[in-house]
């Protein structure tokens, strides 16, 4: 991170995917990949006769039905619904039996099939029971993601296990030639954060990179590369069209999101460093005495999180009351005074009884400045400054910004 730029960024990836062209052909003659670039779907499979409306329809409890999108022959050929023609979906549909086919999430028998909206997936054989369940907006945007990740010409496996069954990821993508791993875990179902990051602790032990699209908000969460994590929204206008949400309100389609994702054009924004290190906090006012312009020392900032400073704010006048940021001041002191001559200086106060509360001085008359009953000018934001204790650097609050994740508007162009 370069302390002297305006905000740092790391990409999600360090390399780069090439773009394969599939050589699949459907009856049309176009590539099927631009048959689903754009994805304005209602259902992944028809509503009921009956005519249920969405809601209705997920409460009906068919969301809960296992329909693995990856399908394996008894001889180990796979079988990727996201990606095979109508013509090949079509002469599957006549073989499959004699192929054997069995799930990748449960290694029973499957049956393909194509619901009316022209979804393909492979439905469990009569009788059998999976414990595997996923909505259809699970499903929905697991395929999307698929099918984007295969577009880009690398390996892609829906359902994957990890060694020794220690994960499970929806949608695993592996560079052929490059060796990188990435999982994307699409969770619907609300799950704490902790949970996440557990889960997230076994990818990084497989040497995998995780990615992971929620369906719900998590308060807790600051943005970080350890742990990339994206809001998911799965309706658009009532519709089943799952989108990817900045924070913006602009959507960015799950099939774009994942190309972006996978070609290191998202990137995580974060505050200059300077801004994170620990800080003094001076307002403008006048001394009462001598009536000459003194920066007062009000406040640190960034300091470690503790009862005094439970958000990283520490006021002055508690400053004794916290040794090892105590220690970090008087050792600066001749530092800020130099860079900061109108710095208002930090001390016990004159009468023993107030002790150990502290008092600003004077750099001028040294006379006591009270650091209680602040007037709201002298807390305006807009107004102070802060210099860090290690080498005197200045800011401003104002670029004390949170991290977030961050990629270009816009449609997905074709990427070389």
């Amino acid at each position: 991170m370069q302390p002297n730029a305006s905000r740092a960024t790391s990409t999600f990836l360090s390399s780069q995917p090439r773009r394969r062209t599939s050589g699949l052909q459907p009856e049309d003659g176009r590539p099927e990949r631009h048959i689903v670039r754009s994805w304005r779907i209602p259902l992944l499979m028809a509503p009921p006769r009956d005519g249920l409306s969405f809601g209705q329809y997920r409460a009906s409890g068919v969301e809960s039905a296992a329909m693995p999108l990856l399908a394996f022959s008894a001889s180990g050929v796979r079988f990727p619904s996201w990606s095979m023609t109508n013509a090949e979906w079509d002469a599957l549909k006549a073989e499959y039996r004699e192929l054997r086919l069995t799930a990748s999430c449960c290694s029973n028998a499957v049956v393909p099939v194509v619901s009316s909206r022209g979804w393909r997936f492979y439905r469990h054989a009569p009788g059998i029971v999976c414990d595997h369940r996923e909505s259809p907006e699970h499903i929905v945007a697991k395929t999307l993601a698929a099918r984007a990740a295969d577009d880009l010409g690398l390996d892609v496996t829906t359902e994957a296990c990890g060694p020794d069954g220690c994960w499970r990821a929806d949608v695993l993508i592996r560079h052929p030639a490059r060796g990188w791993s990435v999982a994307l875990e699409i969770q619907m179902s609300r799950c704490p954060l902790d949970e996440i990051e557990r889960r997230q602790a076994a990818y990084a032990a497989d040497a995998v990179r995780g990615a992971w699209l929620v369906g719900f908000r998590l308060p807790d969460y600051e943005p970080n590369r350890d742990l990339p994590l994206f809001r998911l929204v799965p309706l658009r206008n009532g519709i089943l069209d799952p989108w990817v949400d900045r924070g913006d309100g602009e959507p960015t389609s799950i099939s774009d999101f994942v190309t972006l994702l996978l070609t290191r054009r998202v990137v995580l924004r974060e505050p200059p460093s300077h801004t994170l290190s620990l800080s003094v906090v001076g307002s403008p006012s006048t001394c009462w005495r001598c009536f000459q312009h003194q920066i007062l020392l009000v406040s640190f900032v960034n300091a470690p999180a503790g009862v005094l400073a439970p958000k990283g704010w520490l006021l002055a006048k508690d400053l004794a009351k916290v040794s090892k940021i105590h220690t970090a001041y008087r050792q600066a002191v001749p530092m800020l005074l130099r860079t900061v001559p109108e710095l208002t200086v930090l001390r016990p106060p004159r009468r023993m009884e107030a002790q150990p509360d502290l008092q600003a001085y004077c750099p001028t008359c040294d006379a006591p400045q009270s650091l209680y009953r602040l007037s709201q000018d002298l807390l305006d934001p807009l107004r102070q400054r802060c210099w860090t204790l290690q080498e005197g650097r200045e800011w401003s609050l104002r670029e004390r910004v949170r991290p977030r994740w961050d990629w270009p508007n816009g449609p997905v162009m074709d990427w070389p």
